[in-house]
Formats: C-alpha cells, sequence, structure tokens
C-alpha cells in the first residue's frame, strides 16, 4: 500500500489494520470497496481512484445501493441499532470503527431511494451529511423521504469548521460534539383515503426557527437550517395550493439598506458580539453603508459568518426569510 492510500484511510479516521476486515483492497493508485447486500452478497465493486480524472468509477452493471446495510442482518430478532446515515463510503467505515451502525448511499448526496426507509424502519435513525450546502440538501431528501413513510429521524451536523465526520474524527473530534436537532415529526397522521401521512409544516418550520435563534447552534446548522426552511415553505405553500411569497426586487433591494445598526449596538471601531455563536468577544465586524463592496453587512472573524440586515432579523426575531422581510418593511414604515 502506499504512502499516499495510507494517508487517505489516516485523514478519514480509518486504521490500516481494518482495510482487510471491511473487505478493501488497493492498488497503486485506488481502493476497491466492496458493496453487499442485506444477506452480505457482494454486488459489485466501487473504485476510489487517486491519479485519474474520474474520482469515482462503478463495476459494469452497478446501480446504486445501500452502503453498510449487510451489517443489519447480524440484529434479527434482536433490539433494532442506533443507525446513523451519513454521505460516503469512507464516512460509513469512521464509525463503523466507533461501533456505530453507519449506512451511505453509493450514489452521492442526493441518491436516497425511498424503497430503504423500509430497511430502517424501526431503528433510531440520525442523519449525518456533510457540512455544506450539497449536504444539506441531501439530508432534507433523506429526511423527506422518510418522514412521508411515517419514520423519525433526528438531524446532526459536525462542529462548524469541518467539512464531514471523517474529518471531525481524525482531527481528534468525539461524538459527543455533535450539534443535534430533533424535528418534530409527532404530527404525522395517516389520512383516511390515501396510506400516506400528512405532515404538519406549520410546526416543522416554527421548531426549525427556534434551532435558528439558539445562538450556541445557529453556526452549525446554518445549511441545515437555510435548505429545511425553504424546502418546507416550498412545501407547505403547495399543500395550501399557494404560490411561494416573492418580493419585488428593488423593495429587497432597499430593505437591505435599513442600518444594522438599528438592532445591533456596536463599538466605536464597528464590532460587537457576534450573534451567530457564542462570542464572548466582539468580533463581528460591521461594513457600514459606505462600504465599497459589502455595504450594510456584518462579516464575524471568529465563525465566519456573513450576514445582511435580513438575516441578522431571522436570527434575531425567530422568524424565517418571509418573516422577516415583513418586520423589515414594516420598520421602514415607523
Amino acid at each position: 500500500m502506499n504512502t499516499q492510500i495510507k494517508k487517505y484511510f489516516l485523514e478519514h479516521a480509518i486504521p490500516l489494520a481494518k482495510v482487510d476486515r471491511y473487505g478493501l483492497s488497493t492498488t497503486e493508485d485506488s481502493i476497491s470497496i466492496p458493496i453487499f447486500d442485506l444477506e452480505g452478497k457482494e454486488l459489485f465493486r466501487k473504485h476510489r481512484h487517486f491519479n485519474e480524472k474520474m474520482k469515482y468509477t462503478y463495476d459494469k452493471g452497478s446501480t446504486v445501493a445501500l452502503y453498510g446495510q449487510h451489517w443489519l442482518r447480524f440484529f434479527e430478532n434482536k433490539e433494532k441499532p442506533n443507525v446513523v446515515l451519513v454521505e460516503g463510503e469512507f464516512d460509513a467505515m469512521c464509525l463503523w470503527v466507533k461501533e456505530k451502525l453507519a449506512l451511505s448511499t453509493t450514489g452521492g448526496s442526493g441518491s436516497w431511494k425511498n424503497e430503504w426507509n423500509e430497511i430502517i424502519r424501526g431503528c433510531p435513525i440520525t442523519i449525518l451529511y456533510d457540512n455544506d450546502e450539497a449536504g444539506a440538501k441531501g439530508a432534507y431528501r433523506v429526511w423527506d423521504s422518510l418522514v412521508q413513510s411515517g419514520i423519525h429521524s433526528k438531524i446532526a451536523v459536525v462542529p462548524h469548521g469541518f467539512s464531514d465526520i471523517s474529518e471531525f474524527i481524525a482531527k481528534g473530534g468525539s461524538l459527543s460534539e455533535l450539534v443535534t436537532i430533533d424535528i418534530n415529526t409527532e404530527s404525522l397522521r395517516t389520512t383516511s383515503d390515501k396510506s400516506k401521512h400528512k405532515v404538519n409544516y406549520n410546526k416543522i418550520c416554527q421548531d426549525l426557527i427556534d434551532a435558528q435563534s439558539d445562538v450556541s447552534k445557529a453556526i452549525h446548522l446554518r445549511w441545515i437550517l437555510s435548505v429545511f426552511l425553504h424546502n418546507i415553505h416550498k412545501e407547505r405553500c403547495f399543500l395550501e395550493r399557494k404560490k411561494p411569497v416573492s418580493f419585488n426586487g428593488d423593495e429587497l433591494d432597499s430593505i437591505k439598506t435599513i442600518p444594522i445598526s438599528n438592532f445591533i449596538k456596536f463599538n466605536n471601531r464597528g464590532e460587537a458580539p457576534c450573534i451567530f455563536h457564542n462570542d464572548k468577544n466582539p468580533s463581528m465586524l460591521y461594513n457600514n453603508e459606505n462600504h465599497p463592496k459589502y455595504p450594510n453587512t456584518v462579516k464575524c472573524f471568529s465563525c465566519g459568518t456573513f450576514a445582511s440586515v435580513i438575516d441578522i432579523t431571522m436570527v434575531m426575531q425567530r422568524v424565517d426569510f418571509k418573516g422577516a422581510v415583513e418586520y423589515l418593511r414594516n420598520f421602514m414604515k415607523v
């Protein structure tokens, strides 16, 4: 095994001693990952390349599968295991090392299949996708698929500054440090004429807004919250047979000029404690209306958040985008 591949395993918190245990094989420039079905029969292999244009390739005739599902057969006639859904095979293996049952789709963040919901029904489920917008969109797709099947799941993210769970663990992170949100889906109920579940999206939307207003979590959950709120708002509008609320571009431009200093007190240097994380020192800088590139915005040099007056209002007033615009629209009238 060459140095590059050894380094890759260690960067993903996978000890070299586990390579054979997980059925992996290596060449000079690739890692071959076996994909099994529920019974433990090998379906195909997925290959991670290091010196080719295509990062991943698959054996001919392969279709998207649920990686790690073969472990579930060891829990037949036993208490359902806790399941963590992650975005990639190496993230799954990283959690296997920690004795956590992790599953991943072999097709990337947006390839979850509804048919897999039945495989994990009854298991306590946590969705732990990558800490970026694509990961948040993938997490929403999985969560919504589970919700529509009447299955509850929690959402977790790694702390700000880490891209995924394997990087976090490799750099000394602990699973106890994960930021988790349990979105209330107790309002699920079966309609009388169809075996489908109806969701109280209004309640879920409020739960997300409440989580967003928790300054100790907001920075870690920002991708998840923004994507979930956007998609749930669209779903709520569809269920109510309404079009999503839109705003005139000129009006939004006008609203964005309302000075943030009306809502946050800055010191003489234009600094204030950041509202997006638990900030004890003034690390958020105000770019006032005269800033040449980003007028009337804030930038936190601790957590990295860049925000407009609308973003500020969403957090401080505990509202979604629509609510923030309505609040600022009324503020302009005062």
